[in-house]
């Protein structure tokens, strides 16, 4: 399917005059910006992303790395600031707090994280700094330099995250990112004992073959969090689909299947729409793109960008910590086995497959619209990465203002024939955006409706704490905190 993006309520071309007047009238003090370095490097980031196939976890990590390491860089150049390795000791003189020595170091700081987290992607990560103006050779660690501030700043940043049990360096396992821990799902591939608990996916391919769908990321929920206490800090207290009676939890397979039955063109749209499977920028990194839309929207400046990426990129950290902790601790079944065990042999209606609309169909030949995923239930991972993301952005901008736009065209769904017009999406706010992404995987029949409730609900807590956390390293307080885009902010 291709999506087609473009900015709110700005039309054709040769309309562009009317729609920037449009949008002036619902954005007071509307001033779209250039992007800023911290955004360009964001993109370089999401770029490399996409080029490695990394997945939710690993994107959220590195988000968080690079985007540290950059506001350590930062921090040595502002009044209050403090690195999170090393507070105040770097802070240079008065006389060196320029742009041009903030945005070298910054700069600095994005290459060498970067080409430690995306090493197949470091041609084309130093052709991003050469295009900047500065040298990819300069190693300089004299932290009386920006480039020195740079270099040393993610050094310690990489050092720190080097022993954070994402296992990156292989050294707990073989394999970059494997899971050190051996998780175990509660059922086998091929036999349901436990049907409230989760069974990996699989499928026979063109060749007969049997492919499973393992999870390999459980050892995410041992990750080192930046403002968790625990990674179980905010894991929902209940799971229904493991922890209600019988009746409880197959009126939740009752739910999917009306849904499934009443499959439209816009929700398949939405479900693909949202998908970001492997290749795309994943869950965190399209919430990051988003970011940066808003950010160039509001006008942002320099300074408003490294605190607002540096929150950012943290909350997905913990998010995804808090995610896996809460999918490994409740082990949950996914739709797909769950109907096809409590619904065998009655006869229901559902969507019967590509081209086929809504079928009566026995329960055992249930299939959901989107492929089920490799990860238990509860809570959903699209879920709890946009409601932080939501949150945190509104807290971060200080309003919940977004205003995007995306257009799913006429028949280019992957999954089935349409739609038979486009689909147009438009999200007023980062909520609507929100509310739209976790009910894409109800839609798609792969998580139940209190895997993506219980989700926004533990999403929206992390974001909260994270956003209280970076306070002290912007060296405020709650209390005398403001958005870190306040002067831009839209009300």
């Amino acid at each position: 399917m291709r999506r087609v993006l473009s900015r709110p309520i700005i039309g054709a071309c040769h309309r562009a005059l009317a729609a920037v007047a449009l949008v002036a009238l619902l954005w007071p003090g509307f001033a779209w910006a250039e992007p800023s370095v911290v955004a360009k490097w964001n993109q370089t980031l999401l770029d490399a992303v996409k080029a490695t196939r990394a997945n939710d976890v690993v994107t959220a990590r590195s988000l968080a790395i690079v985007h540290t390491a950059m506001f350590d860089a930062w921090a040595a150049y502002d009044d209050k600031a403090l690195s999170t390795q090393t507070g105040d000791a770097w802070r240079r003189p008065q006389a060196e707090r320029t742009p041009a020595n903030k945005e070298k170091a910054v700069s600095y700081a994005a290459y060498r994280a970067l080409i430690d987290l995306f090493p197949s992607q470091q041609e084309k990560i130093a052709q991003a700094l050469h295009a900047m103006g500065h040298d990819p050779a300069d190693a300089s660690t004299d932290p009386s330099t920006a480039v020195g501030i740079g270099n040393l700043t993610a050094r310690h940043v990489l050092y720190a995250r080097h022993t954070d049990g994402a296992n990156q360096l292989a050294d707990l396992r073989e394999g970059n990112y494997s899971d050190w821990t051996r998780w175990r799902a509660a059922n086998a591939p091929d036999a349901l004992t436990q049907p409230r608990r989760f069974q990996p996916p699989s499928s026979v391919n063109a060749q007969g073959q049997v492919q499973v769908r393992n999870f390999g990321a459980a050892h995410f929920a041992q990750v080192q969090p930046f403002a968790l206490d625990v990674p179980w800090e905010f894991r929902p207290a209940v799971a229904p689909t493991v922890t209600g009676s019988d009746a409880e939890a197959k009126q939740l397979g009752e739910e999917i299947i009306r849904v499934s039955a009443k499959l439209g063109d816009m929700e398949k749209a939405t479900a693909e729409y949202w998908a970001l499977e492997a290749g795309t920028e994943q869950p965190p990194g399209f919430w990051a793109k988003l970011a940066q839309f808003a950010a160039e929207k509001r006008g942002n400046k320099f300074d408003d960008d490294v605190k607002l990426f540096f929150a950012f990129g943290n909350a997905m950290l913990d998010a995804g910590i808090a995610t896996i902790d809460a999918k490994v601790g409740w082990n949950g079944a996914r739709p797909e086995p769950f109907i096809k065990h409590y619904f065998r042999g009655e006869t229901i209606e559902a969507w019967g497959g590509p081209g086929r609309g809504t079928q009566t169909i026995k329960g055992e030949e249930f299939r959901p619209y989107l492929p089920t995923s490799a990860s238990p239930e509860h809570v959903s991972g699209h879920s709890s990465f946009s409601a932080t993301a939501a949150t945190l952005l509104k807290l971060a901008t200080g309003s919940d203002a977004l205003g995007y736009d995306a257009v799913v065209p006429a028949n280019s769904l992957k999954l089935d024939r349409g739609p038979a017009q486009d689909v147009r999406f438009t999200w007023a706010t980062f909520s609507e955006a929100a509310d739209s992404c976790g009910k894409s995987r109800v839609y798609g029949g792969i998580h139940f409706w209190t895997g993506d409730r219980y989700g926004r609900e533990m999403g929206q807590k992390v974001a909260q704490k994270v956003w209280r956390k970076a306070q002290i390293y912007f060296g405020s307080t709650p209390s005398d905190a403001t958005p870190a885009g306040s002067v831009q902010s839209v009300r």
